[in-house]
């Protein structure tokens, strides 16, 4: 009888003690600007979170270096322009976003900009060394090519002004070598260069002055309020 009270106080205890270890190591779910959960089957205007005219803009599509494919993502100027909506899909299928977790990032439309590609997905271009810089581009890649992910940033990292009271602060981090069939090693920011007169999305090299990646936030495109940053 003694060893059945203690055979089954030790399942109880072992219970307890693992059950909370199998939560832990499942990443944040991505806030958007309201403090609600991101969802893979909702559409969202990805926008900077420095908060300025010429730096205040929101993600967007537009044609390539010196006016050719493939098309090249960029971060628009006017901080009143939200950019192109889109969709955020968990490379595991799942439908909340999770931080830190592999990502495909893709435009709802470029009906626009279809001369120059198929697929809305983002992706990062190995093929323009000339410049120096791996630009974020639209189009299907291989492998880690098609892969993002959103990891939360202080905002105490930037000397600009920023929306201080939203809930989550994110940057988008591109990992380029496969491991295990998952993209996680070899990670660097994404940050903005000015080519052309164009503020565009590209893989920040640790090299690169200011070494800084773009901070971003999630309004929902269907919400219908206001794009303003609920702290302003």
């Amino acid at each position: 009888m003694k060893t059945s009270l203690v055979t089954t106080l030790s399942f109880l205890i072992l219970a307890l003690t693992t059950k909370p270890q199998l939560g832990a190591s499942e990443s944040e779910p991505i806030l958007d600007v309201y403090g609600n959960q991101v969802d893979s089957s909702h559409r969202y205007y990805l926008v900077s979170a420095l908060w300025g005219v010429k730096t205040g803009g929101g993600i967007s599509a537009d044609k390539g270096k010196n006016g050719q494919c493939p098309t090249d993502v960029i971060q628009l100027s006017p901080k009143d322009k939200r950019g192109k909506n889109l969709v955020l899909l968990p490379n595991d299928n799942s439908i909340i976003v999770r931080e830190s977790t592999n990502i495909k990032l893709k435009f709802s439309r470029v009906s626009s900009l279809q001369q120059c590609n198929k697929d809305s997905l983002w992706k990062v271009d190995n093929d323009n060394a000339s410049l120096g810089k791996q630009f974020i581009t639209i189009g299907e890649g291989k492998t880690c090519q098609n892969l993002f992910k959103l990891e939360k940033v202080s905002a105490s990292i930037f000397d600009m002004k920023i929306a201080l009271d939203i809930p989550c602060l994110y940057k988008i981090v591109h990992c380029s070598t496969p491991v295990n069939g998952s993209c996680d090693t070899l990670c660097k920011d994404v940050g903005v260069s000015n080519v052309d007169g164009v503020q565009r999305l590209v893989v920040v090299d640790d090299n690169d002055q200011p070494n800084l990646p773009l901070p971003v936030v999630l309004f929902p495109a269907d919400s219908g309020r206001s794009m303003l940053f609920p702290s302003l």
